[in-house]
């Protein structure tokens, strides 16, 4: 039986942590690849948080740039918080 376990060596699958670091460290392939796996995340705060105090789409940009910041700061223990 074939582990479905990701091995931070593993190029093609690298594991939460292995792409928060490298984020952090510029790559832009981690970031886009954390933002996009993130991306259902802001959709779902930004529509049980939109009031409409401003137009949805700037509301979920802002959802987007907090994500951004979420993903340069965060410390890897804190990984699975995300």
């Amino acid at each position: 039986m074939k582990s479905t376990k990701q091995v931070e060596g593993d190029p093609g699958h690298p594991t939460e942590a292995a792409l928060f670091r490298r984020a952090q460290a510029g790559c832009q392939d981690s970031l886009d690849r954390l933002m996009a796996r993130h991306e259902p995340l802001v959709h779902t705060v930004v529509r049980r948080q939109f009031r409409g105090h401003l137009p949805f789409s700037e509301a979920l940009h802002a959802g987007r740039i907090g994500l951004w910041r979420a993903i340069l700061r965060l410390r890897s223990g804190q990984v699975s918080r995300l």
